[in-house]
């Protein structure tokens, strides 16, 4: 798959620069596997200076909003790409591109790099009700996990409302769960942000935009994720947003800047 010449034809980068973004989003669609694509990813910003690589995401988060298909595959690959660095506690390198998409006035990748809160939490002592398993007695952690692991589907759709993330990522990996069972897990409220952090780690379910909804919905997600995967949804769903007033207020401002970069298809592309 190419990358349409438009998109970064018209820009003023110098040529360089344009021609290593068109070579690492045909490198991107080109692997099969997230994995792959975010580790061809990362070779590819990091090689950059930082004013560079946030160019470089403006261009994927534009590129992406007007339904280019090779940047709508990269922008996902950025997205789990970002929500690595923050999991991996990359605070420097998340310090270094916000810094630089500041002084840039990259407004997109400003939102894109925030480390928010969830709007919502569970109390400090607060607790998800118990699973209760068919077994007609309790049920170990250990055993649990051994259950989530197998194709019985009794224990399966009653592990899915599981309260121990070792469980959850368990469920996620299982060939057996469907998807509905993965947009329980990702919509369910109220819910630790473990479980959903789960869910985000699961490159299968991660590529599945009904499931992306759904996390980028539930208050309980942590914000500065949310945000990282707004690019990646559907524009009425960002038109929805707008609106969350049950959501962080900054999930409803990125929907406002996005909407409104999808709906007048103009931008600063210069580097």
């Amino acid at each position: 798959m190419s990358v349409d010449q438009d998109l970064v034809g018209e820009v003023d980068a110098p040529d360089p620069v344009a021609e290593h973004y068109r070579r690492v989003v045909r490198a991107i669609t080109s692997l099969p596997e997230l994995a792959m694509r975010r580790a061809k990813l990362d070779e590819g910003i990091r090689s950059l200076e930082a004013d560079v690589a946030v160019w470089f995401m403006d261009q994927l988060v534009r590129g992406a909003l007007w339904g280019r298909e090779a940047e709508m595959d990269a922008m996902l690959t950025c997205a789990a790409w970002l929500v690595g660095l923050r999991e991996h506690d990359e605070y420097e390198t998340l310090q270094e591109y916000y810094l630089a998409a500041h002084e840039s006035d990259r407004k997109a990748v400003l939102f894109l790099l925030r480390d928010l809160p969830a709007h919502r939490a569970m109390g400090e002592n607060a607790r998800l009700p118990e699973v209760r398993m068919p077994i007609g007695r309790e049920v170990t952690l250990g055993e649990r996990r051994q259950l989530a692991a197998g194709p019985d589907r009794r224990f399966l759709e009653r592990l899915i409302y599981e309260s121990s993330p070792l469980v959850i990522e368990k469920v996620l990996a299982n060939p057996h769960i469907r998807l509905q069972d993965v947009l329980v897990i990702a919509a369910r409220r109220p819910t630790k942000s473990e479980l959903l952090r789960e869910v985000m780690k699961s490159d299968q379910w991660f590529r599945e935009m009904r499931v992306r909804e759904a996390l980028v919905q539930n208050p309980y997600i942590p914000t500065g994720f949310a945000l990282k995967m707004m690019p990646t949804l559907h524009v009425d769903v960002l038109r929805k947003l707008r609106f969350a007033t049950d959501l962080h207020a900054m999930i409803q401002e990125f929907a406002s800047l996005l909407v409104e970069l999808r709906e007048q298809r103009t931008a600063p592309w210069g580097y």
